[in-house]
């Protein structure tokens, strides 16, 4: 699931036209914080992905799995 939503984040920060070092400044995270997460090297906090959708200016559930899985 770690993959999936990191997939959907990276995609959203595309679509954003965004970087981590951008994203991260943007969301208040730490952009070694936010590149351990997309590297499915821990899981996003439900805070982290709040901070993320509001930077992106997306839908947080759009970061997150179906209920069927992921489509990344």
């Amino acid at each position: 699931m770690d993959e999936c939503v990191g997939n959907r984040v990276r995609r959203a920060m595309v679509d954003a036209g965004v970087g981590v070092a951008e994203l991260a400044g943007m969301a208040g995270i730490l952009e070694g914080v936010l590149a351990d997460r997309l590297a499915a090297s821990g899981s996003f906090t439900v805070v982290e992905l709040v901070l993320i959708a509001a930077a992106l200016r997306c839908d947080v559930l759009g970061l997150l799995p179906d209920s069927d899985g992921c489509d990344s």
